[in-house]
């Protein structure tokens, strides 16, 4: 079993470097059966998002990337594309969204990334429909999510935990997706990446990762404590419907907050929309530690959500 498992860490790894060299992907990665349909649901940076649908009639969404730039700005683009795609298509669980494959067809000039279509949305948006629904249990399937890519090997970091990136399916369960910024973490863990930039939204990224003058960088962003920090942004969002630091219009002073340890304050109990009990609470702030060392690991995470009991009158368990 350890024979296979580094075999396969290297292979990943391997494939990765030819495919962000060669930026190509392998064939097995192309589908053919797209519809017609295309409607533009969103965008932004270098890429859209389009819903349409398959041959059969079902509905996907389609990641385009856009390019309008040239040299070694285009080259990145079309490595990271690669390299998304790649460790995406590995990933298979009920908490993570799904690869359906890639197209080149679809949009003459430019890759595209299928994957079906989550009718709900976000997380966001779906509870926005669903106020009453479980948080807790919707939290707990997206942090089963981030175990299965923590307890993997090569261990995958996610990079981006947020509300944005957090879809429901059809059946009501919450899903990982968007992995554009997602690092293997193995041995050659160099050549998955292709560049050092900060990626993310700086209200979910931790303070060793903003900091400019830290020499380990490139070590500390690849660990699971990264997503541990973010997950904790995330819970934040899900009990109280605002983003981290919300009262906080400037980037600038987010990141100055963060980097002074200061942390999002326990909200107020009308502001909580479902219950969160002292416990969970509790564990966010762990999460939030300034040292990565003294975070939780996602599995202890899971643990405590698990048995965390309400002991606050939210708005609406008390109806």
């Amino acid at each position: 079993m350890g024979q296979q498992t580094s075999f396969s860490s290297v292979s990943e790894a391997t494939l990765l470097k030819l495919a962000q060299k060669s930026r190509l992907l392998p064939s097995s990665f192309l589908i053919d059966d797209l519809g017609s349909e295309r409607r533009l649901v969103g965008g932004g940076g270098f890429g859209d998002v389009y819903q349409g649908n398959l041959t059969s009639g079902e509905h996907v969404a389609l990641k385009v990337l856009r390019i309008h730039v040239g040299g070694t700005v285009r080259d990145r683009i079309e490595k990271d594309f690669c390299r998304e795609a790649l460790i995406w298509r590995q990933l298979k669980h009920p908490n993570i969204l799904p690869f359906i494959g890639i197209s080149q067809t679809a949009f003459p000039g430019q890759l595209c990334m299928v994957a079906p279509w989550m009718n709900n949305g976000t997380i966001l948006s779906y509870l926005e429909s669903h106020p009453a629904s479980d948080r807790k249990k919707l939290l707990t399937q997206a942090a089963l999510g981030l175990a299965f890519l923590h307890n993997r090997s090569p261990t995958i970091i996610h990079g981006d935990v947020r509300g944005a990136n957090v879809l429901i399916d059809n059946n009501g369960q919450a899903c990982l997706s968007d992995f554009g910024s997602a690092i293997l973490t193995d041995s050659l863990a160099t050549i998955t990446s292709t560049s050092v930039h900060v990626r993310g939204n700086i209200r979910w990224i931790p303070p060793e990762v903003l900091n400019p003058g830290n020499e380990d960088f490139d070590t500390v962003r690849k660990h699971p404590a990264v997503d541990v920090y973010s997950f904790a942004g995330l819970c934040y969002e899900i009990y109280t419907g605002k983003v981290p630091y919300y009262e906080q219009r400037a980037g600038g002073a987010v990141m100055m907050a963060v980097m002074e340890g200061l942390r999002p304050k326990r909200p107020d109990v009308n502001l909580i929309l479902d219950d969160l009990s002292d416990s969970t609470w509790n564990c966010m702030e762990k999460c939030w530690s300034q040292n990565p060392a003294s975070r939780p690991t996602i599995q202890e995470v899971i643990m405590t959500l698990e048995n965390a009991g309400p002991n606050v009158c939210s708005r609406w368990s008390c109806r």
